[in-house]
């Protein structure tokens, strides 16, 4: 794409003037008050200067769909809080969900079409208005069609209407399905389910019903899927039934706020999880635990289980801590085993999994109250998409020119390719490679950094909402704007429209509005959702509006058929050369960096080492010693694909021989509270993949680490202060403290 002051950009002929105006047009009429939908309530203020006015809305900040209300003062937002009977989260609403304002009112958002001016990746833009940013991209967009390829189109992890509506805009165009940018352990958990369970959609799991939860891998009281449902699921399991109380082992690596909760934590070697839960299996089969040999379980693993005595070592867990544990699973009557997290990303992430899930077989734990079911869906945006969505990989290789079919344009919507995946995927040559990149963001972030095109997309309090996320209940979030969009920013989805609208490719796209698409899906599926039977359907819309969407009274969570067919997928994990195994996870405020834009949870103190505005390394204080390494000091951890400097903070929870360092920090441009700060654990990463699976994995590097010299880090009520006066008994307690050593280590 050109980048001089005032190109002269020459019109296709199927580009007509008539439809680039109603493109236009269309943008201009949803950003204002005559949507197809019901009146906006954002023109409906207080009669009364200075009152309160709360409107349901959905949060955004990740695919758990967590409803919520919005505090609005003469139409600004001043306050977020959780709807008190959604299904999803119960009242409550995580940090980086009360901190979402802060990305509303962010002094960086982009507001208005930009156009680059300078080389890429200088960061040189210029404003234009919507139509010529609407011409430039519906050119591009044009141009890659007219090459036989058709243009790439890459989306986030919004899902739901969204996913699908950028499906249809790639039938519209000719050209092949989206990619969508997820966490690897996401699709490596989704092809466990269906081979474990035969489960065809996400796996969801009962937990305020069971009385033993046992989790191999995920910290989901951390960011796995949906934290804020599982810390009140939690906290029903322990006390919210009579004489009741439920217990939870964590099976991690490394001590999570998940770990530091559980009632036992087992801190395993890393790639050994799958190990083992196979272990458990052979102790529940041949201790007759389980009412004897389980056929579903002998379909799915024929082959004998190894004896605990066998993985002891391997697993660094001791073969009579083994045998308890699975004694305790079977002494209880609603037991259940969760799978993925930690334990998915090693390159032996399939096994491991599937043999956490498959444990749910022997403990009769599938499709019953406190097991596991599929999620529940009223499936209104499942017959909208009739492709599956491309791989990362396919994309890649596309993008690349790889057997002359690559792509001269790329569209991304909403996704971060160059901060949430390793240096090594390519996406920078990749992206190198493509004439035109258009971006639709609200910041500048390392991706949006290199468009040539970026247009701005509005914040999940400013646009309308449609979602249907995993639950054990059927739910439909929907949600109006409750406040007005900042500047020229738009609703994604009529963003899409509106360019297909300016292409004359609007065959399968008849709709003006994203929210005029999901009005007519819905008035579709009306008899079939709950209050939907004989109402008028105005009056059903609004009753669903004022609520923040409908869902069903009851679980109605399907139960998985069961496994086909034997699973023998990889069991030994790969490691590449080094001294320390690295352990790479989501920072609970940050995520993969979405939120660390947000000046609130930068000065959040992380829940275990309290670290504030930067990131760090857990180590073993035997692997510190051994190294002369204190808390605080600067130290370099290098593998064989690249290095890192980050400052050392002592736990003596780590398990030795293990360094971890969280995501979330580490970008080049993000506004002016993240551009720079802390560093990015992907940048260590090699190009491996989870066997079976096309998902990159994010374990098994191994790196070398030394001692750089003294360095500075802020810690909570401490403030910024020299290395030597920090103290170093800052890991939260272990509740069964039989599980770590003096080095910090399992027993």
């Amino acid at each position: 794409m050109p980048h001089e002051e005032s190109p002269q950009l020459r019109r296709r002929t199927f580009i007509q003037a008539s439809a680039l105006a109603a493109g236009t047009a269309l943008l201009e009429a949803c950003g204002s008050e005559e949507i197809a939908f019901i009146e906006q309530p954002v023109a409906r203020r207080s009669s009364l200067k200075g009152v309160s006015v709360w409107r349901a809305s959905t949060c955004g900040q990740c695919p758990s769909g967590c409803g919520i209300l919005v505090r609005t003062v003469d139409g600004d937002a001043k306050k977020v809080e959780g709807i008190q009977d959604h299904p999803v989260n119960h009242g409550g609403l995580c940090a980086l969900g009360q901190a979402s304002l802060q990305g509303l009112y962010n002094p960086d958002r982009i507001t208005t079409p930009l156009r680059a001016v300078g080389d890429r990746g200088s960061g040189a833009f210029e404003e234009i208005g919507w139509k010529e940013a609407l011409e430039i991209a519906a050119e591009a967009l044009a141009d890659a069609s007219a090459k036989g390829s058709g243009p790439a189109l890459l989306g986030g992890d919004g899902g739901g209407f969204q996913e699908a509506l950028l499906h249809l805009f790639a039938e519209a165009l000719g050209t092949a399905a989206p990619a969508f940018l997820r966490a690897p352990d996401v699709e490596v958990e989704r092809r466990a389910a269906e081979i474990a369970l035969g489960a065809g959609a996400p796996l969801v799991y009962d937990l305020a019903k069971t009385d033993y939860i046992l989790s191999i891998g995920p910290a989901f009281l951390d960011r796995w899927r949906d934290p804020v449902h599982a810390t009140w699921a939690l906290s029903e399991m322990r006390s919210g039934r009579r004489s009741r109380r439920g217990k939870l082992v964590q099976v991690e690596s490394r001590m999570s706020q998940t770990a530091a909760t559980a009632d036992q934590w087992l801190a395993v070697q890393p790639g050994r999880e799958g190990l083992l839960a196979r272990a458990l299996a052979n102790v529940l089969v041949h201790e007759n635990l389980v009412g004897g040999p389980n056929d579903s379980y002998l379909r799915l693993f024929p082959d004998p289980a190894p004896t605990p005595e066998e993985v002891a070592e391997a697993c660094g867990i001791e073969a009579d801590r083994i045998r308890r544990l699975a004694r305790e699973l079977a002494s209880v009557e609603r037991a259940v085993v969760l799978g993925g997290g930690s334990a998915a990303l090693q390159s032996n992430g399939l096994f491991n999994t599937v043999a956490a899930i498959g444990l749910n077989l022997l403990l009769g734990a599938v499709g019953r109250p406190g097991g596991v079911y599929e999620s529940a869906s009223f499936g209104l945006t499942r017959s909208m998409i009739s492709t599956p969505a491309t791989g990362l990989d396919n994309l890649l290789a596309r993008l690349q020119g790889r057997g002359g079919t690559g792509s001269a344009t790329l569209l991304i919507a909403e996704a971060d390719p160059l901060h949430c995946q390793p240096v090594t995927e390519g996406w920078q040559a990749a992206i190198s490679s493509v004439s035109s990149l258009i971006c639709l963001s609200s910041f500048m972030d390392d991706t949006t950094r290199q468009a040539d095109l970026i247009l701005p997309v509005q914040v999940d309090v400013e646009r309308f909402n449609a979602s249907e996320p995993p639950s054990m209940r059927s739910i439909l979030n929907l949600s109006l704007p409750v406040v007005e969009s900042r500047g020229e920013s738009r609703h994604p989805g009529d963003i899409l429209l509106a360019l297909a609208t300016a292409m004359g490719r609007t065959e399968n796209l008849p709709w003006s509005s994203f929210a005029e698409m999901v009005e007519a899906r819905v008035a579709e599926a009306q008899s079939e959702l709950p209050g939907g039977t004989d109402a008028p359907f105005r009056g059903f819309l609004r009753s669903a509006l004022g609520q923040g969407g409908v869902w069903s009274r009851k679980a109605s969570a399907p139960t998985p058929p069961g496994p086909t067919k034997a699973f023998r997928g990889e069991i030994e994990p790969a490691f590449s050369d080094g001294e320390l195994t690295l352990i790479v996870f989501e920072s609970a405020k940050f995520g993969d960096g979405r939120g660390a834009n947000r000046p609130w949870l930068q000065e959040l103190p992380d829940t275990l080492s309290t670290v504030m505005w930067n990131s760090w390394a857990e180590m073993a204080p035997g692997d510190a010693k051994n190294r002369d390494i204190q808390t605080g000091d600067l130290i370099e951890v290098q593998s064989a694909h690249g290095r890192i400097q980050v400052a050392a903070i002592l736990s003596p929870t780590a398990r030795p021989g293990t360094i971890a360092i969280p995501q979330g920090l580490g970008y080049e441009d993000f506004g002016r509270y993240a551009r720079g700060r802390g560093i990015n654990p992907l940048d260590l990463l090699g190009r491996v993949k989870v066997a079976g699976t096309a998902a990159t994995s994010f374990g098994g590097t191994k790196v070398r680490v030394g001692r750089l010299g003294r360095g500075k880090l802020a810690i909570f009520g401490r403030g910024l202060r020299d290395a030597e006066e920090i103290p170093t008994g800052w890991a939260a307690h272990i509740v069964d403290p039989e599980t770590v050593d003096s080095e910090g280590g399992s027993v």
